[in-house]
């Protein structure tokens, strides 16, 4: 038997019919935008597996989809997971759910997983299939699922893997760029629908990147906003590309009477629940902003909000700093860079590394897609899949949980797609990235900054040099704390996390020096105590 138990409908609601069930959107054609009954209309053409991979395969957008075939059912979301689903599978019996909170009430009870959990620690965010709760699963980024009677079986339609080997020329490539940027943002505004873009404006490249874009195609309505502590960077910046741009400017002042209490509000818990989901690290960074701009209706109500993320991901920001070579290399030597890089915030021990060590390795083993690979791709493909589908993709819930909808052009399948087959050699160092922004699209409209370029190679080696160095000593010998004055308040907001496990009996500390590893200690030992 077949139980589907849907939840959530912020942001993007669920729309039912004939035994599917879809949310979010999907762009087809030229700029055909399917949502609600034309979304039904296109995964009902599927009559089986393989009709269904296929139109996953052609859809450009964020969506997920549940489609029931007498005692089948096929499930997926889109390439960065961004609307999650559960599974869990007793016998012959299917629950399907978007919370595994949900799943845990129909099914009467749960286990925390211990080993998911010293990952999660670690991370931020579980690998693979894996919840933290035990016989729990959630559907992967670009993968369709398909349960029978007895039997899962499990495929992805989509890789960030290359094998690609040619050398096209730079300026081909700018041109190039140049091209698939205006199409991606072209469908953007088409997404939108004459709808407010909310642009979560910080000082980087890639929110400059989506104003400026949406400055040259004149969309009439966008708004910016910034927030964090008075006068960080950001906001000093992203005031005068907002001024450059002629657009609206809203900051978001963190103070200590904005954040305050909000352990004491319900609200809160079901934020955590929704965009946790145990699987991934809640964050708090942008909730404080949005509470504000919605309880004082500073924007419309069906507004669309549009960060930043990932874009200096796809243009290579990531090689030179995690020492990532032009070279073969390993599975071994990819999950021990993986281990190295990704598992810091609450280190596990010397004796748990084998563990995690084998659970890195069975996750890349698991997205091999392409033949001959080039070692890079096979690296920021578990990058994409993992990282940023579970930690940084996840994280624009927020905007849902608020009743917003989001749109992340970076993630476009086309942007990833041209980024995918950039050489080597353009995306070190970002240079084919900033070389099109800075000298283009920036120089266009005034935007560049001083002093904001990217550091050379020679000096990101030796702060990579630096960091290397660091983790030789031990850590009782190292500054404990991040800097108080941080940015985006982060100090006071986790604080108060501290706080509270403190009078509950529990004490967490800060690790590696980030303040992310309090959160995620907070959350676990708030599922320990969790009763439905």
């Amino acid at each position: 038997m077949i139980k589907v138990e849907l939840a959530y409908n912020q942001g993007f609601p669920w729309h039912s019919r004939d035994g599917c069930h879809v949310r979010g959107y999907i762009l087809s054609g030229k700029n055909v935008y399917l949502s609600g009954n034309s979304l039904l209309d296109y995964f009902l053409r599927a009559h089986d597996y393989f009709e269904f991979i296929a139109l996953l395969t052609e859809a450009d957008g964020m969506f997920s989809v549940i489609l029931t075939k007498e005692e089948k059912v096929f499930l997926a979301t889109d390439r960065i997971r961004t609307l999650p689903l559960f599974y869990a599978v007793s016998g012959q019996n299917s629950i399907i759910s978007d919370s595994v909170d949900r799943l845990h009430e129909v099914r009467g009870s749960w286990e925390l997983d211990q080993q998911a959990s010293m990952e999660f620690l670690a991370t931020g965010f579980v690998t693979g299939r894996e919840t933290l709760s035990k016989d729990i699963f959630q559907v992967q980024a670009a993968e369709a699922i398909y349960i029978e009677p007895g039997k899962i079986h499990q495929r992805l339609y989509a890789t960030y893997q290359t094998s690609l080997a040619g050398q096209p020329s730079f300026d081909g490539l700018l041109n190039g760029l140049e091209r698939m940027t205006t199409k991606v943002f072209k469908r953007l505004a088409a997404s939108l629908q004459g709808r407010t873009a909310i642009i979560a404006l910080s000082g980087g490249f890639d929110s400059r990147f989506i104003a400026a874009m949406l400055k040259r195609l004149a969309y009439p309505r966008v708004i910016c906003f910034t927030y964090g502590r008075e006068g960080n960077p950001d906001m000093i910046i992203s005031r005068k590309v907002a001024e450059s741009l002629g657009f609206q400017w809203i900051p978001v002042v963190y103070t200590e009477a904005l954040v305050e209490g909000f352990l004491q509000d319900n609200t809160f818990y079901d934020y955590v629940r929704y965009t946790s989901n145990w699987v991934s690290m809640f964050f708090m960074q942008e909730y404080f902003a949005l509470r504000y701009l919605k309880e004082q209706q500073l924007i419309p109500g069906d507004s669309v909000f549009i960060p930043g993320h990932s874009g200096d991901f796809f243009a290579g920001s990531q090689f030179i700093k995690h020492g990532i070579a032009a070279g073969d290399e390993s599975i071994k030597r990819i999950s021990k860079r993986i281990w190295e890089i990704k598992y810091n915030l609450c280190k596990p021990s010397l004796d748990s590394r084998r563990i995690m060590m084998s659970r890195i390795c069975r996750t890349l083993m698991e997205k091999r897609f392409v033949d001959n690979a080039r070692s890079w791709s096979v690296y920021e493909d578990w990058d994409l899949k993992e990282k940023l589908a579970k930690f940084i993709v996840n994280s624009c819930n927020v905007y849902a949980w608020f009743g917003y909808e989001y749109r992340l052009p970076f993630y476009d399948v086309a942007f990833q797609e041209f980024f995918r087959d950039v050489p080597y050699a353009y995306k070190l160092n970002k240079k084919l990235y900033d070389s099109f922004l800075v000298n283009g699209l920036f120089k266009e409209y005034g935007l560049n900054q001083p002093n904001e370029i990217q550091p050379g190679a020679r000096i990101q080696r030796m702060a990579k040099l630096k960091r290397n160095l660091k983790k030789m000593i031990p850590e009782r010998f190292l500054p404990s704390l991040p800097p108080r004055q941080d940015p985006i308040f982060y100090y006071e907001i986790t604080r108060i996390l501290q706080e509270d496990m403190a009078e509950k009996g529990i004490r967490i500390n800060i690790r590696g020096r980030s303040y992310n590893s309090l959160i995620v200690q907070w959350y676990i030992e708030y599922l320990k105590r969790l009763q439905y």
